[in-house]
């Protein structure tokens, strides 16, 4: 969702800005390995709405519990939320572990402890951390507390003892009350309610410009696709190297048909607006473009993107079909999620990728799977999608 009074243009600038610093932050990251616990199945869910450049859901800490909207990042582990005493918290709920009953310090000797960067401070008992991103970072004490999650029953399911982060110096999350990371990392969401979701979660994102959608993050049994043309793909098992990141292996992206390169091994990521290939590949990938496209060229320089049209002279031109050949399995996205509107008028439209020339792995973003309902199954390692209409699921 765009924030009131803010151009399309500029939040466009904003987010693709904030997606190339993720890409250079990708770059540079390591991490670490994997952990898991609770138990009993269940079914639950958050509601997801676009949020500047990403997406954003609810989740509750403390006892009693407190609500935050916090983005939902695939690409990242830790689960934070801004917290008292605070520096840089951008308004709307902030965190007083002193009100919560259930919170408990964390010691610096514990294992998830261990987990995080910048984890402990001399002379200091407590667990801290100090965690980056691409475009901010969140400093604070690292605890357990309760956190809820909604249920697809309308109520509320409680998880006791979470390992969670209370950001109290954050930078760069304007907006938005914290993060949940739902990477493969141990301190991750999806790691640390493993068992009581039976390592699945699936979400379905709407359109990244909309002012008023969204569509529901599951986790458990509900996140079971449904329907015709289901397809999936083998997520590459956590290494020392990439730890945190879904990888999935592409064998070819082809545009009208021929085929551009192979990205190899890719990242599919929530986090992340734009896709991401190898300088060869994206190069290619616009010159094909450029060469079939006969719209007037319009200059999205000053929004860091490569290739744009203006389109008033036909809403419904019909730009060359891109395909990604995943292995034993192809995604045919609609246009709509690889040129994206870049402005108010819905004139201007903008090749949403670009190079990953410093990053050793290619990246799917956000846009890229917009109106694909995708299940992430980590106990099977495996990745499956089909096309849907997420707001109505």
């Amino acid at each position: 969702m765009r924030r009131k009074g803010v151009k399309r243009s500029e939040a466009i600038r904003a987010l693709v800005a904030k997606s190339h610093a993720r890409v250079r932050w990708m770059a540079a990251r390591a991490n670490s390995s994997s952990w898991s616990s609770m138990a009993g199945t269940t079914d639950v869910e958050s509601p997801l709405h676009p949020d500047g450049g990403g997406y954003v859901m609810d989740i509750s800490v403390g006892t009693p519990g407190k609500r935050f909207r916090a983005i939902a990042d695939t690409g990242s582990d830790l689960v934070w939320v801004q917290s008292e005493p605070c520096t840089g918290c951008s308004g709307g709920t902030i965190f007083d572990p002193r009100q919560s009953s259930t919170f408990r310090e964390m010691d610096c000797s514990s294992q998830l402890c261990a987990e995080l960067p910048g984890s402990c401070e001399p002379g200091s008992s407590t667990c801290s951390y100090s965690y980056e991103y691409g475009s901010g970072e969140t400093e604070g004490e690292f605890a357990r507390d309760t956190i809820s999650l909604g249920t697809t029953s309308d109520g509320s399911q409680k998880f006791p003892s979470f390992a969670v982060g209370c950001g109290m110096v954050n930078s760069g999350f304007d907006g938005v009350d914290g993060l949940v990371g739902l990477g493969q990392g141990p301190v991750s969401l999806t790691s640390q309610l493993s068992a009581a979701i039976d390592s699945k979660f699936s979400y379905c994102l709407v359109d990244i410009n909309s002012q008023s959608e969204s569509s529901p993050l599951l986790f458990g049994p509900s996140a079971a696709l449904h329907g015709t043309g289901i397809q999936s793909t083998k997520i590459t098992p956590p290494s020392d190297t990439y730890p945190t990141y879904y990888l999935l292996t592409v064998n070819g992206i082809a545009v009208a048909g021929q085929t551009m390169g192979s990205p190899g091994t890719t990242i599919i990521d929530s986090g992340t607006t734009l896709t991401y290939v190898p300088s060869g590949v994206y190069g290619r990938v616009l010159s094909r473009m450029e060469s079939m496209v006969t719209l007037p060229r319009v200059d999205g320089s000053s929004m860091g993107l490569d290739l744009c049209y203006d389109r008033s002279s036909n809403r419904n031109y019909k730009f060359p079909a891109l395909t990604i050949r995943l292995a034993g399995a192809t995604m045919t996205p609609p246009s709509s999620n690889y040129f994206l509107v870049v402005d108010d008028s819905g004139d201007t439209v903008c090749l949403a990728m670009g190079s990953a020339s410093g990053l050793p792995v290619s990246i799917i973003g956000n846009v890229m799977q917009q109106g694909y309902h995708i299940l992430y199954d980590r106990g099977s390692s495996e990745l499956s999608f089909v096309q849907a209409k997420c707001e109505s699921l």
